[in-house]
């Protein structure tokens, strides 16, 4: 025999392919568990690439849904009880797939309750983080434990070994940082105990291993030897390459074990007859006969005949396997050319086959006639036998092995064999022919995987044997066709197709016409054709094909009416194809004559009439004869009868109806419509109510009564309608597509009836069904809304049946959401809009809840915007809407509200004409309200518009009208308030007349009141102008009205004043003179007063900008040049006349509030362009008068602006400083905080920003000297590129409105209160850091001066300086002032400056955020109150930080580092990653920006102190110890400084947040106070 290896012997019979069906006490069990993607069954199958590991399980295929469990055999250890389980994916498995049972029924029914030992191989792919949710470890391990039953062992020992697949990159910091989670999850599992109800505490032990799999299979191998060592497993001498780093090294093959012959004897010089002796002389031969000696040849051939023929006496099989092995170490000392040499062969090849017989073993014959086939090369006459030969055994052991290898080279060898072979040799192709025929067989089978492609190949070969005129070529054409058609509907090539058409089509010329196989052949070719060309088939060969085969069937054969049908229906394929008339009348007659030579009762008759029904129904639906119709329902109806009660009798119901329902619409007859009703009927009774039929049924039956109904309106049918609609739609899914259409027409049903019969009943089930109707109407359709506006208008219907407020609230609902499906631009948005305001006002009349009025104003504001101008619905709208807020103002005293209502009532006037007849009440209505808020605010203005608007109301107002009384006596009042105010006597004198007409229309008895009203105004007439007539005339009144009142009277004691009060008057002004014109103020008092004048504007200059544009001429003035337009304004002289009466207090707030009102400016802010003009081009000149610059045209659009909106002064930056004086510079730079806070308005210019679009794409909001401007201006208006108000909002105060405030806090993530309501200073200093931290500058170092007005700060700019120098100063001036160390809080590069400052503002844009721990007041127990009230002294007693000469005093609690230990570089190469520990700290891990010393001393970490952190806290507060700890317990944020000499200390910058936690409460009160001088 052979040799071979020992490892391949102990592998060689390792052939199993079942699945491990059930573990055992004695197996060893590991289960790999893992989220989906961890590489579960990657590593099975890397596993099993080894040579040394051979799975039982074949083809192993990933798989997350199942249990995947198969046993291994470790070749060369001896080991074969090893089960690995793959469980399924636990929270990250796939959805639908219950995980957890499937795991649960694979324990209960192949998991023993105990085995030898088991553990938990867990995957994690560095690829996901290790902290999330669904990744995280001890979900799955708790979920993994929680799959096994009651009494079973769960595994307690857990390997965790990271994956990654090999063409995916990650950076190396994150490869590290998920590692270093992974063993710290690891690390703190090892500490939990698992608690699950079926048994007591688990407790878990994990362990990490420290490489990564990526898939390599000896990573696999040795993770898997690994954990056999640790289980028991393998003996201790195997030593795993995972604990020596080495490659591991099991033997391929073991040394061959020799057996020598022992001692030869002496051969005997006498001649035996004894077989025996002879042989052993024979031995003794040879063994004289060594290697190189003449005659060892012949002595081997000599011992191997005799045993030979031992052999053949005997029939030993150890004589023959030596006779083997001799004659093959004979065979190999005979020379390569020698003659003899192919004999020895054969006869060696013929003592294989014979020892074949015996043990089967063919390997060796294969190698000897591949040998012999060596020995005969090409164009040997013996080749052609030997390739035949060759072949014959290789067949032998593929029929016994089945090797695809051994295949392939028969059908080579073949191929060679037949090219040697002489045409015409027979004896080649029947045993082709027979191999083909064997393969053929097989493959059909389908027991060996042979290709198809060969076989075919061997067919071909078989066809170039049998030439045109061969007997058996007609054989071999269809043989091979049979092939190709195989492969075709196997591979669905069309060129296989295409050659096995011409094969048939070959073989049908060879057929003869009397042959029986012709039927067959014309039908096969016809279905060929019809496959290969499907729709598009030839159907005129087709055709052809059919009708030949038709006429080989005589009359009365079987398969005739076969023949005649499948006849028909390709002609009626070609109808429908070409529509020739002479194909479908062909079809329906040869139809016709199929059913006559069919019997009456055979099963096939119906299927006839119905292909009969189809082409007569073709042909009517050509040519419209009702002849064919009427012919298609009679044999419908045949139809129906031949249908026993089967699902096709239904199909045949339908079928009918059908066609009486096409007879119905061409004829309308009510006998057809009454018969399919029947039909339909009888339909529904045979389908049984759980059949998928049914509900259609129940349709189409309610369709055809609803055709009934809309032509007799019988009431029975729409009930029965109803209720069939009814049950079809409970049986409908509530996921079906239908089920939206049902709900629809059973609603639109019950609306019919209930507007006949106005039942309860059905309008509660019109609600019920629209609200399911709804519930199944996603949210995006476009029909959803007119089903919301339905379902409010079948809720109204019922509020105001029943009026329940429970409908109200649905109503509401049900009206937002259909507004929410309205586009702003739908052509019923108002009107939605308004139906939904309608409904809360009826609400807000039963409740009065403010909410609901608030809700209406804002939804009827919205319909107003949505109004065109000039429709006929604003006015009402307008109404309504000033109704409203007239209605909150009455609740809440809002003076905006009211402001809103007189704006809306104007607006109301406006669109009322003269001559509308609601143009008096909208007079009243305005007026009303203007009085209200005159009373309130007294605005002059107010007054004088009440005064007009009534006296329009009252010209237009009937004399009888009984309004026209109270309407006089309102603008009485008014006038004579003004009088009051003004002292103008055409007032007076309108008053006087107005209560004569009064006194006129009013009955003598109620006169008492109108006397005296009359008599009062000719008495402040009186003390006007001094006229006795007139104090006459009021003595006189007054004394009527006393007349009227007797003594008892209410108004008698009034009565009595008031004629008191006239009779002394008359006495005091008897003998003096009126003041005559030109009386008044001497001059010095008129100087002084001017010079008081000017002091107060020279006042007010100080505090506004230097230099302002005058709008109205477009002229730069400075100071004096703004006092001489005061001075020679009309406000000026107004002011000279009105306070030359005034004295003191009152006279100095005149003149402030004038010139103040004079002196009222707009500020400009905006991007600078490259064009803006400066103070030396405009300067002397108009600025309306330039020209060519977009600066100069932006500057003129700002004066327009602001002249427009009644302002006559303007400010821009451009040009009012005088940018190349440094002393104005300065100042501006430190005013320009305060300037644009007392500007009456700023008008933000974003050149970026088109109409329309969103002003938070402009680029202004990332400019930093706009932060100021847009925090410190109260008023503030933003304009797009064409200068229009940004969004269309039409407001004053862009601050006011909502809707910008929440786009400028998107766009500059500043809160709204800070928007509205900031106020410059220190406060906060963090955050106002990080609101500038995306702002960037022209020059550098204008980012730390465009802040100072921000924190209220005055330094110097030194332009020129580097913007860390300027950046420090800033921060330094902040800490120094304020002592807040929040601005110490940043991560990234540090200022060269200083060491605590950030080299800019980049590293404040994120805010620092540490996790709290939450409060436990249990901990309080053991506290040592002393010790903490000691560390609350300690802390009280710190100064604030503070900054002088560079040096920065920090106020901290230190804790010294201990400990500095590297763990490997980050991304960044400069950057080391370090873990820390530090007295009385967690451990923690830092990323410094520069590399640490390993001398740990020099550094310590500190908590920034601050005292405010004490705030609060009060001495006798017995729980501020307390307090204090749990402040000091939080994470913090810490500072890693190093020691310098001198007692210094510098930061170390990090580029991460150092966040960290103290030990426990004990080492809070163990820490120490440090304050080191940092630099």
């Amino acid at each position: 025999m052979h040799p071979v290896s020992f490892i391949q012997d102990l592998l060689s019979d390792f052939k199993e392919a079942a699945i491990a069906s059930q573990v055992t006490e004695n197996d060893f069990v590991i289960f790999v568990v893992g989220p989906t993607g961890a590489g579960k069954s990657w590593l099975v199958k890397e596993l099993t690439k080894s040579d040394d590991v051979q799975a039982c399980k074949t083809n192993l295929q990933v798989s997350t849904a199942a249990v995947q469990a198969f046993r291994c055999r470790f070749r060369g250890i001896g080991l074969n009880n090893v089960v690995f389980v793959d469980t399924p994916s636990f929270h990250t498995g796939l959805e639908g797939v219950d995980a957890e049972g499937i795991t649960t029924a694979w324990i209960r029914s192949r998991f023993n309750k105990r085995c030898r030992r088991s553990v938990v191989l867990f995957l994690h792919n560095l690829v996901s983080d290790p902290t999330d949710s669904d990744m995280l470890m001890p979900h799955h391990l708790e979920t993994f434990a929680m799959t096994f039953p009651g009494g079973f062992v769960v595994p307690s020992r857990v390997y965790v070994l990271p994956t990654r697949e090999p063409y995916v990159t990650l950076p190396d910091k994150r490869v590290m940082g998920r590692l270093l989670q992974l063993e710290s999850i690891t690390t703190a599992w090892n500490r939990l105990k698992w608690h699950a109800p079926s048994w007591n505490h688990l407790k878990w032990y994990a362990s990490m291993f420290p490489g990564v799999f990526a898939g390599q299979p000896e990573t696999a191998w040795s993770v898997v030897l690994q954990i056999l060592m640790d289980m028991g497993a393998l003996p201790d001498e195997i030593i795993t390459p995972w604990r020596t780093g080495s490659v591991y090294n099991f033997p391929d093959r073991c040394p061959i074990v020799k057996n020598p012959a022992g001692p030869i004897p002496k051969q005997s010089k006498k001649g035996t007859n004894n077989p025996d002796e002879t042989i052993q002389a024979k031995r003794a031969a040879l063994q004289i006969a060594p290697l190189g000696h003449p005659r060892r040849q012949s002595a081997l051939v000599n011992l191997a005949n005799f045993l030979y023929e031992q052999f053949g006496k005997k029939g030993k099989e150890e004589d023959l396997e030596e006779v083997v092995a001799l004659k093959r170490a004979a065979f190999e000392l005979i020379p390569l050319n020698a003659p003899v040499r192919v004999a020895a062969l054969d006869e060696l090849t013929n003592l294989l086959s014979e020892r074949f017989c015996m043990d089967g073993e063919l390997d060796q014959i294969v190698t000897l006639h591949r040998a012999s086939l060596e020995l005969v090369p090409p164009g040997h006459p013996d080749r052609r036998s030997a390739l035949i030969d060759l072949a014959d055994v290789l067949f032998e052991r593929f029929k016994k092995e089945g090797m695809k290898a051994d295949l392939d080279e028969i059908i080579m060898l073949r191929r060679a064999a037949i090219e040697l072979t002489p045409f015409g040799c027979q004896d080649d192709y029947a045993t082709l022919t027979n191999f083909t025929d064997f393969l053929c067989k097989r493959f059909n089978k389908g027991e060996w995987n042979v290709e198809l492609d060969k076989v075919i190949a061997l067919r071909r070969d078989l066809l170039e044997l049998t030439p045109p005129g061969h007997p058996q070529r007609r054989s071999a054409l269809i043989s091979l066709a049979d092939l190709l058609s195989q492969r075709f509907e196997k591979e669905g090539m069309k060129a296989d197709l295409d050659l096995t058409i011409s094969l048939k089509r070959a073989a049908l010329e060879l057929t003869p016409l009397e042959d029986p196989d012709r039927y067959s052949a014309l039908m096969g070719l016809a279905n060929l054709l019809a496959q290969r060309f499907g729709k598009a088939a030839p159907l005129d060969e087709i055709v052809t094909l059919r009708r030949a085969a038709l006429d080989l069937i005589p009359e009365g054969n079987s398969e005739r009416c076969t023949a005649l049908v499948g006849l028909a229906d390709l002609l009626s394929e070609r109808f429908r194809k070409v529509g020739a008339k002479a194909d479908i009348d062909e079809s329906i007659h040869l139809q016709q004559a199929a059913l006559e030579c069919i019997p009456l009762k055979s099963p096939w008759r119906r299927s006839i009439v119905v292909r009969l029904c189809d082409n007569l129904y073709q042909r009517f639906k050509r040519d419209g004869a009702m002849l064919d119709l009427a012919e298609v329902i009679t044999l419908q109806r045949v139809v129906l009868e031949l249908t026993p009660k089967n699902p096709d009798h239904l199909s045949a119901l339908a079928n009918l109806v059908d066609r009486l329902s096409d007879r119905f619409r061409i004829e309308g007859k009510g006998d057809d419509l009454d018969e399919m009703i029947t039909l339909q009927q009888a339909a529904l009774k045979s389908i049984p109510s759980d059949h998928p039929d049914y509900g259609l049924t129940l349709i189409n039956l309610a369709g055809l009564l609803s055709q009934r109904f809309s032509r007799e309106k019988m009431k029975p049918d729409l009930d029965l309608i109803i209720s069939l609609r009814r049950t079809a739609l409970e049986r409908t899914p509530l996921d079906a597509a239908d089920r939206h259409s049902s709900l629809n027409h059973l609603v639109d049903l019950l609306c019919g009836r209930f507007r006949e019969d106005g039942a309860k009943e059905d309008l509660d089930e019109i609600i019920s069904l629209t609200r399911a109707l709804l519930e199944c109407t996603p949210s995006r359709d476009p029909g959803r809304r007119s089903i919301l506006l339905k379902f409010a208008s079948y809720l109204s219907e019922r509020l105001r049946k029943e009026g329940a407020s429970e409908d109200l609230t649905e109503i509401i609902l049900t009206q937002r959401a259909a507004l929410g499906v309205t586009p702003p631009d739908h052509p019923d948005r108002c009107a939605t809009l308004a139906n939904l305001a309608d409904c809360f006002s009826e609400r807000f009349k039963r409740e009065g809840n403010k909410a609901d009025l608030d809700e209406i104003i804002t939804l009827r504001q919205a319909a107003l915007d949505h109004i065109p101008s000039g429709d006929a619905r604003q006015r009402s709208m307008l109404v309504s809407l000033s109704d409203c807020t007239y209605k909150r103002f009455r609740r809440e005293g809002s003076m905006a509200d009211l402001a809103q209502t007189i704006t809306l009532q104007r607006a109301v006037l406006e669109l009322t004409g003269p001559g509308h007849t609601d143009h008096c009440s909208a007079l009243i209505s305005c007026a009303a309200s203007l009085s209200e808020r005159f009373m309130k605010e007294g605005a002059i203005a107010d007054l004088n518009e009440i005064i007009r608007l009534r006296k329009a109301a009252l010209d237009r107002i009937a004399q009888d009208d009984p309004q026209r009384q109270q309407i006089v006596a309102q603008l009485e009042d008014g006038i004579y308030e003004r009088f009051k105010r003004g002292g103008a006597m055409i007032d007076l004198e309108q008053i006087i007349a107005l209560r004569r007409g009064a006194l006129q229309c009013t009955p003598p008895a109620d006169q008492c009141r109108h006397l005296l009203k009359l008599a009062s105004c000719l008495h402040d007439k009186f003390q006007k102008l001094g006229s006795a007539t007139d104090i006459e005339e009021a003595i006189e009144l007054g004394q009527h009205a006393l007349a009227l009142c007797p003594p008892g009277h209410p108004d008698r004691t009034l009565s009595q004043d008031c004629l008191t009060k006239y009779l002394a008057a008359k006495i005091r002004k008897r003998g003096h003179r009126l003041l005559v014109a030109g009386t008044g103020t001497s001059s010095s008092d008129r100087h002084q007063i001017k010079q008081l004048i000017r002091s107060i504007v020279f006042e007010t200059l100080e505090n506004i900008p230097l230099r302002l544009l005058h709008t109205s001429t477009g002229v730069l003035c400075n100071r004096d040049a703004q006092l001489s337009h005061f001075e020679a304004s009309l406000q000026y002289s107004q002011l000279l006349s009105s306070i030359s009466a005034l004295d003191g207090q009152p006279r100095e707030a005149k003149i402030r509030e004038a010139v103040s009102n004079f002196f009222q400016y707009v500020m400009l802010s905006h991007r600078w362009g490259s064009s803006e003009p400066l103070l030396r081009e405009i300067e002397g000149t108009k600025v309306y008068n330039l020209g060519g610059t977009d600066g100069l045209a932006k500057l003129q659009e700002f004066c327009l602006r602001a002249l427009s909106r009644g302002f006559t002064w303007a400010w821009s930056d451009t040009c009012c400083i005088d940018k190349d004086s440094s002393a104005e510079l300065q100042e501006a730079i430190g005013s320009m905080f305060l300037w644009y806070r007392r500007s009456s308005l700023t008008l933000v210019y974003l050149s970026d920003v088109p109409d329309g679009r969103s002003l938070a794409d402009s680029v202004w909001f990332k400019r930093g000297w706009t932060l100021q401007e847009l925090l410190a201006s109260p008023t503030i208006l933003f304009y797009t590129q064409e200068w229009s108000l940004c969004m269309n909002r039409k407001v004053e105060n862009h601050k006011t409105d909502p809707t910008t405030l929440a786009e400028l806090e998107k766009a500059t993530g500043i809160a709204e209160w800070h928007l509205t309501n900031f106020y410059p200073g220190m406060d906060d200093a963090r955050s106002r850091l990080q609101w500038a931290s995306g702002r960037r500058t022209t020059r550098p170092e204008d980012v730390a001066y465009s802040l100072f007005g921000i924190f209220k700060l005055h330094l110097p700019t030194l332009y020129g300086e580097s913007v860390e120098t300027a950046l420090g100063r800033l921060l330094g001036e902040i800490i120094s002032r304020s002592g807040d160390i929040s601005v110490l809080d940043w991560v990234g590069e540090a200022s060269t400056i200083h060491s605590c400052f950030p080299a800019n503002l980049t590293p404040y844009q994120t805010l620092p955020c540490a996790p709290p721990i939450p409060s436990d007041a249990t901990r309080r127990d053991g506290l040592e109150l002393e010790k903490a009230r000691k560390l609350c002294n300690s802390l009280a007693r710190l100064p604030r930080a503070r900054f002088v000469n560079q040096r920065l005093t920090l106020p901290s609690i230190a804790h010294w580092v201990t400990t500095i230990k590297p763990l490997g570089r980050s991304t960044s190469p400069s950057c080391c990653m370090y873990e820390i520990h530090a007295s009385h700290l967690q451990p923690l891990k830092i990323m410094p920006s520069v590399s640490l010393e390993t001398c740990s001393s020099a550094y310590v970490l500190v908590r920034p102190w601050h005292p405010k952190s004490l705030e609060g806290q009060m001495d006798n507060d017995v729980d501020a110890p307390w307090k204090l700890l749990e402040q000091l317990e939080q994470p913090f944020n810490a500072l890693l400084l190093r020691r310098l000499p001198h007692n210094e200390y510098e930061r170390i910058a990090s580029d991460c947040e150092i966040v960290a936690r103290v030990q426990d409460l004990d080492s809070i009160l163990a820490s120490e106070v440090l304050v080191p001088e940092i630099v």
